[in-house]
C-alpha cells in the first residue's frame, strides 16, 4: 500500500510538472497577443515613458539592474540577503545607480503579489513555514524556472524577452535615462536571472544605444541570440556550484563543437570572462549570498559584490574610453 501511495505520488508530481511545462509559455503569448498585463505595457507600443519623463540632470556611473534568482516572488518579498546584496553593491559602487526592484518571471513584470487571480496564493507561499514550506517553496521555483525555459525556448523565447527588455528599459527610463548622455548598464543576473539577463540584452542595447554588461552569479544560461548586444559577459561561478555547470551540458549550442553559436561567438571575440569563486555553492550558507567565512577570510556575499562591482567599473572604464558620439549620429558598438 505506502509503495503504491508512493507510485502515485510521483505520477501527480510528474503530471503537475508536465502541465505547468506546458502552461509556461501561455502568459508570454497572452501578453503578446495583446490579452494580459497592463495597458501600458502592451507588445509592440512604444512606451510612454519616452515622452513622460525627463532625463535626470546629473547621470550616474553606469546603472546596475539586479534580476534575481527563481526563488523571486516580488520586489516586496524579498529576502534578507538579497536586499543585504543590493545594499552592499551599493555601497561598494558610489557613483552608480542600483536599481533592484523588477520582477523578470513575467514577460511584463508583474510580481507574483500583483494584479494576478492568483497573487493571494502566491503572497502565502511566498515565507511558508510549518510541513509544507518546502513545498510551497518547490512550487515558487518550479514556476519560474519554467519562465527561464521559455526565455531560452526558440520558439517562445522572443516574446519573453521582448517584453522583459521593454521592462528593464521602461526602468532605465524612471530612473532618467538620458539617450544623450547614455551610461554603461550592468545586469546582475543571479542563477535564472543569468539567462534572463542575456536574453534581454540585445533588445536593451538596439532600444536605448548603451552598452550593456551581464554579471552572471551562477548563472544558468543557455547560448541566447541576445549574447550578440552584449559588451562583455563576466560568468561569476562557484567552485561547488554544479547547478550552473549542467547549463554547459543541458543547452547544445554552448558546446565547443558549435563555434558559430552565439555563445561561442562571443568566447571567441573575447566577451566572456570567467571569475571562479572558491568553495561557494549555489545556493545557502556558502551560496552566492552567504555569510559563512570561506578559508577564513571573506564571505561568498563578499565575493559576489565584489566579483560585480569589478565588472561594473570595468564598464564604466570602457565606456570612458571608448570614441564620443559623433554629432547627429549613433554611438559606435561597445564591444
Amino acid at each position: 500500500m505506502i509503495i503504491g501511495l508512493i507510485e502515485a505520488s510521483i505520477g501527480l508530481g510528474l503530471l503537475i510538472v508536465l502541465v505547468a511545462g506546458l502552461l509556461a509559455p501561455l502568459e508570454s503569448m497572452g501578453w503578446w497577443a495583446g490579452w494580459t498585463g497592463p495597458d501600458d505595457m502592451k507588445a509592440g507600443a512604444p512606451t510612454r515613458l519616452l515622452e513622460s519623463l525627463a532625463p535626470a540632470a546629473q547621470q550616474p556611473d553606469a546603472r546596475v539592474i539586479i534580476l534575481y534568482g527563481i526563488n523571486d516572488s516580488s520586489d516586496t518579498l524579498r529576502l534578507a540577503h538579497e536586499e543585504d546584496y543590493a545594499a552592499a553593491l551599493a555601497r561598494a559602487l558610489p557613483g552608480c545607480n542600483i536599481i533592484a526592484d523588477l520582477f523578470p518571471y513575467s514577460a511584463f513584470g508583474m510580481p507574483l503579489n500583483g494584479d494576478r487571480a492568483l497573487a493571494g496564493f502566491w503572497q502565502k507561499v511566498a515565507h511558508p513555514n510549518g510541513r509544507l514550506a518546502a513545498l510551497f517553496t518547490f512550487t515558487i521555483n518550479l514556476r519560474n524556472f519554467l519562465q527561464v525555459l521559455t526565455s531560452a525556448d526558440r520558439r517562445y523565447g522572443p516574446f519573453y524577452n521582448f517584453g522583459l527588455a521593454q521592462v528593464i528599459v521602461d526602468a532605465l527610463l524612471r530612473d532618467g535615462h538620458d539617450p544623450a548622455r547614455p551610461r554603461p548598464l550592468v545586469l546582475v543576473g543571479y542563477s535564472g536571472g543569468g539567462q534572463l539577463a542575456i536574453a534581454a540584452a540585445d533588445y536593451v542595447h538596439r532600444a536605448l544605444d548603451v552598452p550593456v554588461h551581464v554579471v552572471a552569479l551562477g548563472g544558468f544560461m543557455s547560448a541566447a541570440p541576445g549574447l550578440d548586444g552584449v559588451s562583455m559577459l563576466t560568468h561569476v561561478r562557484g567552485s561547488r556550484d554544479w547547478l550552473q555547470a549542467m547549463a554547459a551540458l543541458v543547452f547544445p549550442q554552448r558546446w565547443p563543437g558549435i563555434p558559430l553559436s552565439p555563445w561561442n561567438r562571443a568566447l571567441a571575440e573575447g566577451r566572456i570572462s570567467d571569475v571562479v569563486l572558491e568553495g561557494v555553492m549555489h545556493s545557502g550558507p556558502e551560496g552566492y549570498f552567504g555569510s559563512v567565512l570561506l578559508a577564513g577570510t571573506h564571505t561568498p556575499m563578499q565575493l559576489s559584490v565584489a566579483a560585480a562591482a569589478d565588472a561594473t567599473r570595468s564598464a564604466v572604464r570602457t565606456a570612458a574610453a571608448a570614441p564620443p558620439r559623433p554629432a547627429g549620429g549613433t554611438r559606435p558598438e561597445a564591444r
